[in-house]
């Protein structure tokens, strides 16, 4: 509905002049312009950014620096949910949004802290929360005089959760103070008897014990005021006492060597600029350049020094195996936040944890959930999709399966989509819109560059139909061949779809109900979405030929060979297939009329060559312009017709002693030469032509 401007009422202040008649016609008021739309703050102008690049480290750092000079606390926490939505458990970032309500005790604050810390504190491995909690706790035991139970399960919390860190030696050593100091139970300020006491002592020295055999960086102190604590207690059996901890306390410390090595490179460190805060260490995207790959490696080679439990913890014991799997389940939680973006970690995660006995998961996680946040963070790994289909496939759970594929095949066309708008216009004879898949040489033919772009394009379609094959695969497994042939249906409605799964859909069809017709079907199909692919053309013509159709082999051949765009080099292995057929199973005259048809089509200059097997042969037909033609090639208007065909036998013979293998036996023949020769040759000498050949043989 079209809107008129509004007309302005002349103001009441100013008159009408009198000298103006009442008939004379009023000019008509110009149509007002639309005002100017207001520039958007930088703060705005960050959110709409990172919501089209949501992995951007450096806007992600400035949006939090924008917010927090504003002092608006509505903005600070939508740039701080906002970040966390995608890096969650980033403790930087957890801990610098906690601090705006843990420096105030009121009821409010108090409320909003609870209701951050405990998602976070649950499904966090990270020190420094760990230590802001235990520190904010504190702060609230001291002003509200609580049950100084409170205080002890906090230690307990923490110490459960990131005691296995190197660098949480701080927080032990403040737990053994807290119970070194004090009674533990009963109400505050009650004097400890001599069962509290007791209880005391040997809860420091079961903590002093979980200490030591950690490579804590303060492992040797806590050695120190260990061997002090039991010389003080049990002066008569303090021998025994520290001998029975020494094996494991020498080996923490040992380790602790290694330990440092490894994480250096996995944590680096950063330095604020001057006037500034810390940035945040946010994970990018891997786009797979050589430090990517080294990072990944060094992960991985970490994940296997922890897994093969350096500490040399009792995993056959009950304490010990709780250790070892607290210990490893902190160390994964680490990685995936470091390596977000990673699905070897997260998978690798997930396989150690699913094969752990129930009874020693812990907290009796479902490990479908680590694949289910990895999936989360990356949405088109394959890995981490195929390895949910299968585990739900596995516990029968079909209508899961189905979501995950109907998700992931989502995720991978709006990826594609994303390529495709980023592409330049396509070539006039549509030949770039084809996925290419004869080798991933950098060059084209014509010695032009490929388009990076165009090739991840390509790339990405054809990993796109591999999950459609996979999808395929499973509806025929969970129900029936009617059910693949639906989802084949689904996929031929996609707007790029890889020849693979034609073939696939096809040879599907061939083998479960010797259907050839239909396969045939599915391939024209096929034909039509990709007439200039190659290596479907060979797939194609390779089915028929299995199959013995030899008519429609021929026709198929015949038609793809006149497409314009499929020029004689682009169209070699085409001739390749079908000329390998007809030496192998045609008569003499189809045989002769394929050379010639190739001596036509691959003219001077051209190196042709074809390779088919015999029984103990391998047997190898070049076609090349002889030495002699070529020396006159410059002389004939349309090229010259004059080739050498050479035919290679290449047969292997059991090695002797006394005789070489015989590996080479060549014939050739030149039109413009005077006969046959025939050369062979040996791994140790050469033989001798034989009687049968001609006296020009000489001259070989």
């Amino acid at each position: 509905m079209n809107i008129s401007p509004p007309i302005p009422a002349p103001s009441p202040a100013v008159a009408q002049p009198p000298q103006q008649a009442p008939t004379q016609p009023q000019p008509q008021p110009q149509s007002q312009e639309p005002a100017p739309p207001v520039p958007l703050s930088e703060y705005d102008q960050l959110l709409a950014s990172l919501k089209e690049h949501p992995h951007s480290s450096e806007n992600w750092n400035r949006l939090i620096d924008v917010a927090e000079q504003s002092k608006d606390m509505e903005k600070i926490k939508t740039a701080y949910e906002s970040l966390l939505q995608i890096y969650p458990n980033t403790s930087a970032a957890q801990i610098a949004y906690l601090k705006h309500y843990t420096t105030k005790y009121d009821a409010a604050s108090l409320k909003t802290a609870q209701t951050l810390f405990k998602p976070w504190l649950l499904n966090s491995a990270s020190v420094d929360l760990l230590r802001f909690y235990v520190d904010y706790v504190r702060r609230a035991f001291r002003l509200f005089r609580s049950d100084p139970k409170t205080m002890r399960q906090c230690y307990d919390f923490a110490v459960n959760a990131v005691g296995h860190d190197k660098d949480a030696g701080e927080i032990w050593s403040e737990y053994i103070k807290f119970i070194h100091n004090g009674p533990t139970d009963g109400p505050p300020g009650a004097a400890e008897g001599a069962a509290q006491a007791a209880t005391r002592i040997n809860d420091l020295r079961k903590l002093y014990r979980r200490a030591v055999q950690i490579p804590l960086m303060n492992v040797e102190k806590l050695w120190q005021d260990y061997v002090r604590f039991e010389t003080e207690t049990s002066k008569q059996t303090v021998k025994d006492m520290l001998q029975s901890q020494l094996s494991s306390y020498t080996t923490a410390k040992l380790k602790l060597k290694e330990l440092r090595d490894h994480l250096g490179p996995l944590y680096p460190t950063l330095t604020a600029a001057p006037g500034h805060r810390v940035p945040f260490n946010l994970p990018s995207p891997p786009t797979f350049i050589p430090g990517e790959k080294n990072l990944r490696d060094r992960w991985l080679h970490y994940l296997n020094w922890e897994e093969s439990n350096p500490l040399m913890l009792e995993i056959q014991t009950k304490e010990g195996g709780k250790e070892f799997v607290s210990r490893l389940k902190g160390i994964y939680k680490n990685a995936v936040v470091k390596m977000r973006f990673y699905g070897e970690i997260w998978f690798r995660w997930f396989t150690w944890f699913n094969d752990l006995e129930k009874d020693k998961r812990l907290d009796k996680e479902n490990p479908l959930d680590i694949l289910i946040a990895g999936i989360e963070a990356n949405p088109t790994s394959f890995l981490l999709n195929y390895a949910l289909a299968e585990q739900y496939e596995i516990q029968q759970k079909y209508d899961e399966v189905n979501k995950t594929y109907n998700t992931f095949l989502e995720a991978l066309q709006k990826e594609l989509d994303e390529i495709e708008a980023r592409l330049p216009p396509p070539s006039e004879n549509g030949a770039d819109d084809q996925p290419s898949s004869q080798g991933s040489d950098k060059s084209k033919p014509d010695g032009k560059e490929k388009d990076p772009e165009r090739e991840l394009f390509q790339r990405r379609i054809r990993e796109m139909g591999s999950a459609w094959c996979m999808y395929m695969r499973f509806a025929r497994r969970s129900q029936d061949q009617v059910a693949s042939r639906k989802v084949f249906a689904q996929a031929r409605k996609a707007k790029h779809l890889d020849w693979r799964v034609f073939d696939y859909a096809a040879l599907t069809e061939y083998h479960l109900t010797k259907a050839a017709n239909i396969a045939t079907n599915i391939y024209e199909s096929g034909l039509k979405r990709h007439p200039t692919d190659v290596e479907f053309i060979c797939q194609y013509l390779q089915f028929l030929i299995n199959i013995n159709d030899e008519s429609n082999a021929r026709s198929l051949f015949e038609r793809v060979i006149t497409n314009p765009i499929l020029t004689p080099e682009k169209a070699r292995p085409i001739w390749e297939k079908w000329s390998t057929y007809e030496f192998n199973f045609g008569d003499l005259a189809a045989s002769q009329k394929m050379e010639k048809r190739m001596l036509e089509i691959y003219t001077v200059g051209a190196c042709y060559s074809i390779s088919f097997r015999t029984r103990d042969l391998n047997v190898v037909l070049c076609i090349r312009p002889s030495n002699e033609a070529f020396r006159h090639a410059t002389q004939a208007p349309h090229g010259c017709h004059c080739y050498q065909r050479s035919w290679i036998f290449t047969q292997r013979e059991p090695a002797s002693p006394s005789s070489g293998t015989r590996s080479l036996t060549n014939r050739h023949k030149c039109t413009r030469g005077t006969g046959w020769f025939w050369s062979i040759c040996s791994s140790k000498s050469t033989a001798t032509p034989p009687a049968s050949t001609s006296p020009s043989s000489s001259l070989a």
